[in-house]
């Protein structure tokens, strides 16, 4: 089984009929989008973009949370439901049982943007990962494979951070210390999540950077955004992943 890993496609169309195109020739039966995935953003329904028969044949698309949703619409969605456009809506956590390979979904980050943002109409709080979704997430109990919109801490993804911040214009590198402490907080939740049910792999987005790394012995792989061709999607083929050649 093939299924597409797309990363933020912040509902951009161009992004969402590249994953379509891209899913159709390495004959994809499912894709699955990472978080950002901006159902419904200020005021505008994106998920018809992913519904064009005329072009595409029909691939299902499921999709986690991140933390550029509005989360006043989509805590009202039915999860595991899809919509009129094929759609489903997956939850902040949830459990998939995929070619016999059990497949964890952790939604939600922290924004570092919050502060260009208005609470109520581009940030949300409850785009954190809590509590309950660390014990609901958990209590599926070992895994195979994480899907999740935030990662783990490695030192790849360290030093992007430091180079992230330094593009914003923070000189020394570091963000905002709340703000900071947020992200963190982030990762530890996932770390927390990581730690007891021990995936082989882990694929996220969030970050907008391609990248690979180890953290403890799960693999890790971050995948950039809308707007970056190949480096924001992963295929991931159940059958190499069980004769162990996915690592490639």
């Amino acid at each position: 089984m093939k299924i597409l890993l797309v990363g933020d496609t912040h509902g951009d169309y161009g992004q969402i009929h590249y994953a379509r195109k891209v899913a159709t020739l390495a004959r994809c039966e499912m894709i699955i989008q990472l978080g950002d995935f901006s159902y419904y953003w200020c005021g505008v329904d994106k998920t018809h973009g992913w519904a064009d028969p005329d072009k595409y044949p029909a691939v299902p698309v499921i999709w986690l949370p991140g933390n550029h949703e509005d989360w006043h619409m989509i805590e009202q969605l039915p999860v595991g439901i899809p919509n009129e456009h094929g759609v489903t809506y997956l939850g902040r956590v949830n459990l998939l049982i995929l070619d016999g390979l059990k497949i964890l979904t952790v939604g939600g980050a922290y924004s570092v943007d919050q502060y260009d943002r208005i609470e109520g109409v581009d940030y949300f709080p409850q785009e954190e990962i809590n509590q309950a979704d660390i014990y609901k997430a958990t209590s599926f109990g070992e895994v195979d494979i994480m899907l999740s919109h935030d990662a783990p801490t490695t030192q790849t993804l360290e030093l992007h951070l430091i180079d992230m911040a330094r593009r914003w214009g923070f000189v020394e590198g570091r963000i905002h210390p709340k703000l900071e402490a947020g992200s963190r907080r982030s990762r530890e939740a996932i770390e927390a999540i990581v730690d007891e049910v021990k995936p082989k792999l882990l694929v996220h987005g969030h970050y907008h950077h391609q990248y690979g790394d180890v953290y403890m012995n799960t693999q890790v792989i971050g995948l950039h955004c809308n707007g970056n061709g190949s480096k924001s999607i992963r295929i991931l083929d159940t059958e190499e992943f069980k004769n162990g050649r996915w690592r490639s």
